[in-house]
């Protein structure tokens, strides 16, 4: 009997190690908020691996407001508040890799108080983000994505002006509208790869300067006819087009091979490994809809990469003194830097800065038109 029971106690760890691990990763769910004392500034602190992502104002008299649906055992909540500094941070803190997690399956849902000042940092992977901030006093926000699908809206003007808006995506489709009511004098935006649209509607209160980078993939930029554009973005083994409403066609502007150096400037996308690499690496845990984003997202890269490898063949041709292909029968005038596009009377201008190292950055006048004065 005793040898019998010592059996038993023998295989018992062998049971609970078999069990533990299914039980621990059933779906959990996380439900905090925080009443409304006072409007005085919040700081947001947010991140996520591998799921659904959703902020917007909130309805209700909260401060904050955060539902978040996690795989237990593969990830921890992170949802803290500190009162005297009043930052939030929400989240999944991953087991398994520093920052964002990887989290499968999950949901969160974050409400933020319409009246309170916020700074906003927004740092996620594999995601499905819709984020709805019309409406809302943000003051910063800073985003940095790995292989995300990101709309990023504000539907009606942000409550204050807003003083730094940076974007940052790896292998990404980003899309944003509404971006002038947003209120942010200085834009900064960041593609490593993938297809990236800013939609400039809305109503414009002041000029704009926008500093837009990308690397691999295709960055559009759509502005009202009757918002003045200067560019002096440069086109590397890229291209940068300009493809006004009174213009047939696309102007492109001359490749500088000369210049390939340049593409030292835009090797700074590389930072943004430390948050794309570790969130799309591991796809063990990811459902099957964000594994074929993960694998769309790889397509555009390698297809970037195609682009590239034929983009420095055409460049290495040119220096070794092969004839250059014949110009199109009707071409049309390059615009010289600085130069200023756009029809009809304009109210405010954009300012576009920044480089196509292998992809393409062009300019749309196609963004409904803005019925702001002239200042």
């Amino acid at each position: 009997m005793m040898r019998l029971r010592s059996a038993l106690v023998a295989s018992l760890p062998t049971v609970l190690a078999l069990t533990t691990p299914v039980a621990a990763q059933q779906m959990r769910s996380l439900h905090v908020s925080r009443a409304l004392a006072d409007t005085s500034p919040m700081h947001v602190n947010l991140q996520y691996g591998v799921g659904t992502l959703t902020v917007k104002p909130a309805t209700t008299p909260v401060l904050y407001d955060a539902r978040l649906s996690y795989l237990g055992g593969r990830s921890a909540p992170l949802a803290t508040f500190d009162v005297a500094s009043r930052t939030l941070d929400i989240g999944i803190r991953d087991h398994h890799f520093e920052g964002p997690g990887s989290d499968s399956g999950g949901a969160l849902h974050v409400q933020l108080a319409p009246g309170v000042p916020l700074d906003l940092s927004l740092k996620f992977g594999a995601t499905e983000a819709t984020l709805n901030l019309g409406g809302l006093a943000v003051r910063q926000l800073t985003l940095k994505g790995g292989a995300t699908e990101t709309t990023l809206r504000f539907d009606t003007p942000n409550t204050i002006p807003m003083e730094s808006l940076t974007l940052k995506v790896g292998a990404a489709e980003l899309h944003g509208h509404g971006l002038a009511n947003a209120r942010a004098k200085q834009v900064f935006v960041e593609g490593a790869a993938g297809e990236i649209d800013l939609w400039f509607d809305g109503t414009w209160t002041s000029d704009v300067m926008l500093d837009s980078k990308i690397l691999f993939g295709d960055m559009r930029i759509h502005v009202p006819p009757n918002v003045q554009v200067v560019s002096t973005a440069k086109a590397m083994l890229g291209s940068v087009d300009d493809n006004g409403t009174d213009k047939p066609s696309k102007v492109k502007v001359t490749v500088d091979t000369d210049d390939s150096s340049d593409m030292n400037d835009a090797s700074d996308s590389s930072d943004m490994n430390d948050s794309d690499d570790s969130d799309s690496s591991d796809m063990s845990g990811m459902s099957d809809a964000t594994k074929a984003r993960v694998e769309v997202a790889k397509a555009k890269a390698e297809a970037a990469k195609a682009r590239a490898e034929a983009a420095k063949a055409q460049a290495e041709a040119a220096k070794a003194g092969q004839p250059h292909p014949q110009p199109h029968p009707n071409p049309q005038p390059h615009p010289q830097p600085g130069q200023a596009t756009g029809t009809g009377p304009t109210t405010y201008t954009l300012r576009i800065t920044g480089s196509a190292t292998i992809g393409s950055l062009e300019i749309l006048h196609d963004a409904t038109p803005t019925d702001t004065p002239s200042h």
